[in-house]
């Protein structure tokens, strides 16, 4: 289906198609996302094509923001892609640009090029390479992470999170700078919680509950969760926002749908060999365990929970790399010991967010929460999410209690 877009949009996309070399062309642009695959963008797929030779082309996506008035009401829908514009544009430049005078090789590339952005009040947009041009693939949502993959995903998060730290260490007043620019877009100027961020505390009860429903009759796993939702409020208003010598920037929403890999071994179709990490816009700082938990809890099988040590040792061999190519010693920046004693404190954040990011994860197309709708109603996305039943209940309450037992089994409640 063809697309209509602004005169402000399609400026943009003549522009960027100008500056590629194309003087003769036109273009195409199409909807390029299932209901369910995104919540705060609309994504639509951008052709090129030059006219007078066939194989000149570019194919880019277009990321807009919603421009409705009560869904900005509900989330800070403008703050979200200023961040990621933010990302594209200030951070992965200045990365790129630090690794090379350092001597980083062991650098964070993996991120979608990103061709030019807008951030006029409601036309905010992005438009980036298409990486399924490319041949990147997203990991079927329905089937929890293989331990290939989650590889992958912990030595990428390791480059990312690396290149910060050796940053912040030696260009303290950069990593500053960034630093004020990357505060938790659900705080406001001074620190306090947004209505989103209440809204958010509100619907922990009916998160928490989902979490004790999912291992009723585990005597051990109970008392353990109970622990933990007992000490809730104290974990995230006052250990979670800790700011310390081993926080540095983090991706932030960290669920395989914001993943995509490519294969590239022909002996072995189904490995892995490239990744990018998609989707900054609640980027922030923090332990790096806020985005390695988030991600090990929400997408990983059963059999990977229980090799967690395995992917902490690949993480921190690759940290250390980075680290180390930037002339730092890793066991004065970031030890590996140091690594298991954050994830004993901060990985309770990866088995919140599990708790109703596996709901979506296993969510069927047709119940993904129309965004204009909720927004009339005032119920924030969050909100729908934990108060509806799941077709796949069953398997939710599954992922969970597989979570909750292994963090008690391990003492990390």
């Amino acid at each position: 289906m063809s697309i209509t877009l602004s005169e402000e949009k399609n400026e943009l996309i003549r522009n960027i198609a100008e500056c590629q070399g194309f003087k003769e062309y036109k273009i195409e642009v199409k909807t390029g996302s299932m209901k369910g695959d995104g919540y705060l963008g609309i994504i639509n797929t951008i052709h090129v094509q030059d006219n007078n030779k066939p194989s000149k082309q570019l194919n880019l996506i277009m990321k807009s923001a919603m421009s409705g008035e009560k869904l900005r009401e509900c989330a800070p829908v403008r703050k979200a892609y200023e961040r990621e514009i933010y990302m594209y544009k200030t951070i992965f430049p200045e990365f790129k640009k630090f690794s090379e005078e350092s001597g980083i090789r062991n650098n964070f590339v993996e991120t979608a090029k990103c061709y030019g952005t807008l951030f006029a009040d409601k036309e905010e947009c992005l438009i980036l390479e298409n990486l399924r041009e490319i041949n990147f693939k997203l990991w079927d949502r329905m089937v929890a992470m293989n331990a290939e993959h989650v590889a992958l995903v912990f030595t990428t998060y390791a480059k990312f999170h690396g290149t910060s730290l050796a940053l912040k260490i030696l260009q303290p007043e950069k990593h500053e700078e960034f630093s004020k620019n990357l505060k938790n877009i659900f705080y406001d100027e001074n620190g306090k919680q947004s209505e989103q961020e209440k809204k958010f505390d509100e619907s922990a009860k009916q998160i928490f509950s989902n979490g004790f429903r999912a291992i009723s009759g585990n005597e051990k796993a109970l008392a353990a969760f109970n622990n933990f939702v007992q000490n809730y409020q104290f974990f995230f208003k006052e250990q979670l926002i800790q700011i310390d010598k081993y926080s540095c920037i983090l991706h932030g929403d960290c669920w395989c749908n914001n993943m995509m890999f490519r294969y590239m071994d022909p002996k072995n179709p189904s490995k892995p060999t490239e990744m990018c990490l998609l989707d900054w816009q609640i980027a922030k700082i923090g332990s790096p365990i806020l985005d390695l938990s988030y991600f090990f809890y929400a997408c990983s099988s059963k059999e990977v929970l229980y090799d967690l040590k395995k992917f902490l040792k690949i993480y921190h061999d690759n940290l250390s790399k980075t680290l180390k190519e930037a002339g730092l010693d890793p066991e004065e920046v970031f030890s590996y010991s140091e690594l298991e004693a954050q994830w004993k404190i901060y990985s309770k954040f990866g088995l919140f967010m599990a708790l109703f990011v596996v709901k979506i994860i296993l969510s069927e197309v047709e119940e993904a929460p129309d965004l204009s709708e909720l927004a009339k109603s005032g119920k924030s996305i969050l909100e729908s999410v934990v108060s509806s039943e799941s077709v796949n209940a069953e398997k939710v309450d599954k992922r969970i209690a597989d979570i909750i037992i292994f963090m008690t089994e391990h003492d990390y409640l």
